[in-house]
This record gives C-alpha cells, structure tokens and sequence, in this order.
C-alpha cells in the first residue's frame, strides 16, 4: 500500500501544539473549546483521537467529523456502539503508525464532501489516526475547527485557514517521504 511516512525528525515539531491548547480538566476544556467555536462560528468541527471525541460527545458537543482508532493510553474507554448511533455514516481506514495511507486519504476526502452535504461521519482507523490531523486541514473549508488531544496535557483546537494549509505543505515537503506501507 503506498502512502506517506513521516522522518523521524518530524516528530518533535508534532510535540507542539498548533492552535488554541486548553490546559484544563477535560469538562472544562470542552466547555471552553465549545465557547470559542461559537465566536468562530465554525462551518465544519472535526474530533481526531478516541478521548477528544469521547470528551466531546459526552459533553453534548458531537462532531461532524470523528475519527478515532479504539486504541488510548488512558484508562477511559470509549463505548462504540453508543458513538456509532451519534453518525449518518461511519467509513473504515486502514493507516498505519507514522503514515498517511493513500486509503486514508480517500477517505478523509470522501467524509468531508459527506459532511457538506449533511453527514456526520465516524472514521475508524485500522492503526494509528494521529497524523490523519495533517490531510484534514486541506480537506476541509477554511474556518473549520479540528480538534485533537495531546495526551495527558491538552485539549488543541485548531482552526483551519489558507495560512494553516500553506504552513502544512511546507511541512509535509519536509518531513515525509513517499514509500510503501
């Protein structure tokens, strides 16, 4: 399977938070995240990471987009068939650690274009969905919000603009290669 795969030297610039980071408990944080997507007025809002979605959907706050693997090194478990009913339309990708699988990508792509016409899309990956952040930016409309999780620190809310997506480009020239999975 082909796909991209990050250099290790791209891995600490991922360490960084990009957008608005909440250092707060996780109720808390929802509600501010919640707060300042409303000023933005977000056309699209998108969950990445299996404890942000979990944290939103349990605070009433349910995505357009979530994309998750099953997979967190907390405790906290989420209960799928309860999420699974929160969406018109749930995909499957297989993608594994450190890449962006051209599958994944197709995907991404085809759960934004549902969402425009009204879905909620559940994406569950097969692997890793971390950098599935990265493809999400181009995909979706400027003004979107994706939010995603840094583990055990921050909630991250991050507002998709043409600066964002131009920023990424640069990154993703740099850091990735193309190769097989």
């Amino acid at each position: 399977m082909l796909c991209l795969r990050l250099v290790r030297s791209g891995r600490a610039p991922l360490k960084v938070p990009c957008g608005y980071a909440f250092y707060q408990e996780e109720e808390k944080a929802v509600g501010t995240f919640y707060e300042i997507s409303k000023i933005l007025d977000a056309p699209i809002i998108t969950s990445v990471g299996d404890v942000v979605t979990f944290n939103l959907v349990s605070n009433n706050l349910l995505p357009d987009i979530a994309v998750i693997d099953g997979k967190t090194k907390r405790a906290k478990k989420l209960d799928f068939k309860d999420l699974e009913n929160s969406f018109n339309l749930i995909l499957y990708a297989r993608n594994p650690p450190s890449t962006i699988t051209v599958q994944a990508l197709g995907i991404l792509n085809l759960a934004s274009i549902a969402v425009l016409k009204g879905k909620r899309v559940l994406i569950v990956v097969d692997g890793e969905e971390d950098l599935l952040v990265i493809p999400l930016i181009f995909y979706l409309p400027s003004g979107s919000i994706i939010v995603y999780g840094l583990i055990d620190t921050a909630l991250v809310a991050l507002p998709v603009t043409s600066y964002l997506k131009k920023s990424i480009l640069k990154f993703v020239k740099e850091y990735f290669v193309i190769g097989e999975c």
